[in-house]
């Protein structure tokens, strides 16, 4: 599966998860949390799309969860950046 986005621009999730190397999991924990939220939302599928400048943001966020930071102390710091 390729990491190129899509015709409409857009990574699918499973594009976006192998560009970032986050789970489908961390995916939706993050939307949830509000730290990562997808850039489209298909309202009839619930199908996630994520834009291809987020890809930087989600590799910083797998980075430092791989050191253990709480997505608390991340969030300050995406949000801060």
């Amino acid at each position: 599966m390729g990491t190129r986005p899509g015709p409409d621009g857009w990574l699918t999730s499973g594009a976006f998860g192998a560009a970032t190397g986050l789970s489908p999991k961390a995916l939706r924990l993050y939307d949830a949390s509000g730290l990562l939220a997808p850039a489209e939302v298909d309202p009839h599928s619930g199908y996630r799309c994520y834009a291809p400048e987020q890809v930087g943001v989600a590799r910083r966020i797998a980075l430092l969860r791989q050191a253990r930071m709480p997505l608390d102390r991340i969030a300050s710091l995406i949000t801060a950046a």
